[in-house]
């Protein structure tokens, strides 16, 4: 059994766990893709600069 994943606030570095990579993010939270490989996490916070 693996740990969970963190995702990272790409502005504020604030940090929640990813239980599952096929659940949704946690409430507020957005991740948006910059690349196929690459993307940015956003917290409730800084969600509206996605």
């Amino acid at each position: 059994m693996t740990s969970p994943a963190l995702a990272q606030c790409c502005i504020c570095r604030a940090t929640t766990k990813l239980v599952d990579e096929h659940r949704p993010l946690p409430d507020g939270w957005v991740y948006r893709t910059i690349t196929v490989d690459t993307g940015r996490f956003y917290c409730p916070d800084h969600s509206d600069q996605a």
